[in-house]
């Protein structure tokens, strides 16, 4: 590191006719699908979670910056600070890169120290508690661009601006890109924006135009104000040669003013694509309240999009005129004016408090826009992907709180966080839901909370406990679903009908059993009879009785939606031979002959089937099965069309065609109570080693279906296998033991029915490994032995009994 000392007449030569500007700003990197960031940035010694802000507090930021010769930068910012403790006789500001000519302290100049990360300035005359001074600190040159490509400081295809999250930097924050600052989720601040910049281009940034002056050289500097506090990251300018389109809104709550950006020749698109804003504003107040910004804006960009409050950037490459295409993007940043701008996290770990909120307000865009099948479409076809490549994405199942840095801006953050919010308004209810979140807003506007925090003012709002939630779907990784296993009715006389509902609870990715859960069930009658009712289930396995005026026939559990479970769902009406696809379950219906209608219900159901016990010596899929359900009344003839994939080693199959694909079969019972059973399928395979495949089984009948294999399939070795000649104890209790007919590299791995790594343990040119199972719980699992040469895996089965 250098030590820096410069003369005050060279340092104030910079920025003489720049005008200070104060301004609440907020900025977030919304990833309408998963990005894989090219790279992460060497963890820097940034204070993430705030503990500076208990010895000095920010209270304006004054940036002064000359983008002339952009993208080179000459700038110095004024940080207006008051002391919180006594005797503080050092200053630290996050300052990425830039080279700091100098720092003065209420005007006198300051030693100090650069480490290309951070500024550590020595106050020479320590503060009083609750006096205030200012850091004026002189800077220039190329700001870094997040390695991610988005984050910091651009200069691009005619445009500047900046984006305050980096999606590959470590810390996420990136305010100290471009100013010297606090650069961390909980620190509030009024901000004063001046730009210097070519007269040919015009200057926008967060808050309030204060001026535009004309230096008389063929440069403008134009200054803005933010009065409402905000955070570094949520900072943002933008200059290009920008055409504005105001226009006002007439909202539940006051007029909105409605500002819209772009460059002259994308004005008329990004008008069109902004077509459906007034009524995503209508619909996001009468769920959270008033728009709490002083406009709503969006600014195009080169690359977006960011919530920076009063100043969203939004990217070109979506600015197409088209308003529907253009509603999910536009909904979800606008939705971050409440929940990522008004409140945010305490620290990125918490990631989803911005991120699940503000894509379900783009859900519920949809919902105000196009009704409810619409928007269950859409709470589905997100969810479907969430079961389908959270844990893909991700590398595993994770909760959404303490997510670590790499995984921030990853599929559960959003998609999930989507799902899980959905959850939170199924299990409160609409008007629960509704006043629950806007406490939220409430108590913690202008400021930050963590998951703890949300729970609690959830609860004290609500007068629900919210702790079986949190722990069910924030806290803990994976996901649950309750299906039937069995139900009995008692005539009781008079028109009135007792049923016996026994309940089964399946993980798929969990860690334990949800609890307190509130659930619909719709029952259905002999004779056409339909009836909701709303319950509630614990544990892995529950009972519940509930009265009819009917002879229950059937029962569905969450048909309405009301929760995003480990299941995929689809209903169709079937009333003529045909194909038809069931296109979120994997599976198709070839309806040979029917006589009268058919109301069908495919559950593709993510968990172990229960009772999994099956004549003969086969081996079951653990991950997933389907049910078939309905009234199936007269006379029909139907075959079913299975897909299975097993391609890659998180796909649901993969466990069947890891080996190969030899006997790959269809089991079938008709309910729980009955064992599983293979059925003469046909097998159709495009290549024959690809590991995906359809079975096909005529005469099909309503009931369970799941794939399986012959165990000694499943487990057997070809010559590039690693063939185990022992293994034991098998029950094992505290250790185990294999053997192997020879000496490999590899590695082996103990694996739970749902897919999840107990242990794994890697060996080099041995014959024996030992692993230790004392810290695994009973239960069944696989053994998944792999060669590291040619990477062929093989499978045993193992069971652990303590």
């Amino acid at each position: 590191m250098q030590r820096f000392y410069i003369t005050a007449l060279f340092c104030f030569s910079f920025f003489f006719g720049f005008t200070q500007i104060d301004y609440p700003v907020s900025c977030h990197g919304d990833i309408p699908d998963h990005i894989v960031a090219p790279g992460f940035l060497p963890p820097a010694p940034i204070d993430t979670d705030g503990i500076r802000s208990d010895t000095f507090d920010v209270l304006n930021y004054a940036i002064n910056v000359d983008l002339t010769s952009a993208p080179y930068l000459v700038a110095n910012t004024i940080v207006s600070l008051s002391a919180k403790i006594e005797n503080a006789d050092n200053l630290t500001l996050d300052l990425l890169d830039l080279q700091v000519d100098s720092v003065f302290i209420n005007g006198e100049l300051a030693e100090f120290d650069h480490d290309g990360f951070q500024i550590f300035v020595d106050i020479n005359t320590p503060f009083e508690v609750g006096e205030n001074f200012e850091a004026h600190v002189y800077y220039q040159g190329n700001p870094t661009r997040d390695a991610s490509g988005f984050g910091g400081l651009v200069t691009e295809s005619g445009y500047i601006y900046n984006l305050g999250i980096g999606i590959s930097a470590n810390p996420h924050n990136y305010g100290r890109g471009w100013f010297p600052c606090f650069d961390n989720f909980k620190e509030r601040s009024t901000y004063e924006i001046s730009m210097k910049h070519s007269s040919s281009l015009n200057a926008h940034a967060v808050g309030t135009e204060i001026s535009i002056i004309d230096n008389g050289d063929g440069t403008t500097t134009t200054n803005y104000a933010m009065d409402q506090e905000i955070t570094t990251y949520q900072t943002s300018i933008a200059i290009a040669d920008y055409h504005t389109m105001w226009s006002t809104h007439d909202g539940a709550f006051g007029p909105v003013d409605i500002k819209l950006m772009a460059k002259p020749q994308d004005s008329t698109a990004m008008k069109g694509s902004m077509g459906n804003l007034p009524a995503a504003i209508d619909c996001i107040e009468s769920w959270y309240g008033a728009q709490p910004w002083e406009r709503v804006a969006y600014v195009a960009t080169t690359v977006g999009a960011m919530e920076h409050p009063t100043h969203i950037a939004y990217p070109i490459s979506s600015i197409n005129g088209d308003a529907e295409s253009n509603n999910r993007l536009m909904a979800h940043e606008l939705t971050h004016y409440w929940f990522g701008n008004l409140v945010t996290l305490s620290t990125e770990r918490d990631m989803w408090i911005k991120e699940g909120p503000s894509e379900y307000g783009a859900h519920l865009t949809t919902e105000c826009l196009y009704g409810k099948d619409e928007f269950l479409e859409q709470v589905k076809s997100n969810h479907k992907y969430v079961l389908d490549r959270a844990h893909v994405d991700d590398e595993i199942f994770r909760s959404l709180t303490d997510m670590p840095n790499e995984f921030t801006y990853g599929t559960h953050t959003y998609r999930k966080g989507a799902s899980v919010i959905h959850n939170l308004r199924g299990y409160l209810g609409d008007t629960l839901f509704s006043i629950g979140m806007k406490s939220i807003l409430d108590e913690y506007a202008y400021s930050h909370l963590d998951a703890v925090k949300f729970r609690d003012q959830l609860t004290l709002s609500t007068g629900k406990d919210m702790a079986p939630f949190f722990d069910a779907w924030i806290n803990n990784p994976g996901f649950s679903v309750f299906v039937e296993d069995s139900l009995k009715t008692e005539d009781l006389g008079n028109g009135l009908f007792e049923t016996q509902i026994y309940a089964q609870q399946k993980l798929y990715g969990g860690d334990f059993y949800h609890t307190e859960v509130p659930i619909s069930l719709h029952l259905f009658g002999y004779n056409g009879e339909e009836e909701l009712q709303m319950v509630e289930l614990s544990g892995q396995y529950d009972e519940l009785t509930v009265n009819t005026g009917f002879d229950v026939k059937r029962i569905v559990f969450n048909r309405d939606n009301l929760l995003n479970q480990a299941r995929m769902a689809d209903e169709l009406i079937i009333s003529e031979p045909g194909l038809y696809t069931f296109a979120r379950t994997n599976i198709s219906f070839e309806m040979i002959s029917v006589s009268e209608e058919q109301n069908i219900r495919v559950e593709h159901v993510f968990g172990p089937p229960e009772n999994n016990t099956v004549e003969g010596d086969f081996e079951l899929n653990t991950k997933h099965y389907w049910r078939v359900i309905g009234d199936f009344s007269g006379e029909y003839n139907m075959g079913l069309r299975f897909t299975y994939d097993g391609r890659f080693n998180n796909d649901l199959d993969y466990p069947l065609t890891a080996v190969s694909e030899d006997s790959i079969l269809l089991f079938y019972r008709p309910d729980p109570s009955i064992a599983w059973e293979p059925v003469d399928a046909e097998l159709f395979k495009g290549i024959p080693v690809d590991g995906t495949g359809t079975l096909l089984w005529e005469n099909a009948l309503p009931g369970d279906y799941t794939i399986g294999k012959g165990i000694n399939d499943v487990s057997s070795v070809n010559s590039t296998n690693i063939e185990v000649s022992q293994m034991y104890p098998n029950p094992a209790s505290d250790e185990l033991f294999i053997h192997y007919d020879g000496f490999y590299d590899g590695s082996v791995s103990i694996i739970d029915l749902q897919g999840r790594s107990f242990l794994k343990k890697e060996f080099d040119n041995q014959n024996t490994v030992q692993l230790l199972t004392q810290d695994i719980p009973s239960g069944q699992y696989f053994i998944e032995i792999i060669n590291k040469t040619n990477s062929v895996k093989t499978t045993k089965k193992l069971i652990i009994i303590k």
